[in-house]
C-alpha cells in the first residue's frame, strides 16, 4: 500500500472491509497473509484501469503540423489510420511517404499527441492557367480519438496553408454516408456546390 499511498486515502466499502479484519486479526492470530493482501489487490487494479483511460484521453495538448520527416514509424501511423479511412486500403511505403513530404505541391498535415500521429489531412495545391486551386483529401482521425475536434483544427490548418500560398477557396469532395465529416465542412464555412463528379478508372 506504501506505493500508492502518496494520496489522501478514499473512503471506501474496501476501507471497512479492512479495518473489520484488522478487528478480527487481533483476536485470531491465525488469519492468513492472503487475506490481508486482498484490499492491495483491488487498489492495484483500479490504478491500473486509471492509466489505461488516461492513455486513451490524452491530456497533453495535441500539436498539428505539416509532416516533414518520414521513418518507419511514422509510416505505420499514417497506414493504420488509412485502414480506417478506406474500404480498400493500400499501405504506403517509406519511399511513398518521402515523395509527398518533398513534393512542392502537397502537404500532409498531421496531429500529433507525444510523438504519436493521431489524425492526418492531405493539402494539394497547385498552379493552372487559371489561378492558384487547392484541394482537400484523405481527412481521417483515429476512431480512438475521435470527438475532440481533431478534424477541425486539421482543417484549419490547411486553410491557413492554402491562403499563404495564395489560394482564395479550397475544394473536396465526401460521400454522404461519412455524415461527421460532411456536417464538419459545413461547420467550418464549406458550401455544397452544385456540379458533376467524375473518376476514370485504369
Amino acid at each position: 500500500m506504501k506505493s500508492v499511498s502518496n494520496k489522501e486515502p478514499r473512503k471506501s466499502h474496501f476501507d471497512d472491509t479492512q479495518q473489520s479484519e484488522e478487528n478480527v486479526n487481533s483476536s485470531d492470530s491465525s488469519a492468513s497473509n492472503s487475506d490481508l493482501n486482498k484490499p492491495i489487490k483491488i487498489e492495484v487494479l483500479a490504478v491500473h484501469h486509471q492509466h489505461q483511460r488516461h492513455k486513451r484521453h490524452p491530456n497533453k495538448p495535441i500539436k498539428i503540423e505539416v509532416l516533414a520527416v518520414a521513418n518507419e514509424k511514422v509510416v505505420e501511423s499514417i497506414n493504420s489510420l488509412i485502414r480506417q479511412l478506406s474500404s480498400n486500403p493500400v499501405d504506403m511505403t517509406l519511399n511513398d511517404l518521402s515523395k509527398i513530404i518533398r513534393s512542392p505541391n502537397s502537404f500532409l498535415i498531421v496531429s500529433q499527441v507525444r510523438e504519436d500521429i493521431i489524425g492526418m489531412l492531405t493539402l494539394i495545391v497547385i498552379r493552372i492557367p487559371t489561378g492558384i486551386k487547392a484541394f482537400i483529401e484523405d481527412v481521417v482521425v483515429d476512431e480512438r480519438f475521435r470527438g475532440q475536434s481533431i478534424g477541425e483544427k486539421l482543417v484549419e490548418k490547411a486553410t491557413e496553408i492554402a491562403r499563404q500560398e495564395g489560394s482564395h477557396s479550397i475544394d473536396l469532395t465526401s460521400k454522404p454516408s461519412r455524415v461527421a465529416a460532411n456536417e464538419l465542412y459545413k461547420k467550418v464555412g464549406f458550401k455544397q456546390r452544385e456540379t458533376n463528379v467524375y473518376r476514370l478508372k485504369f
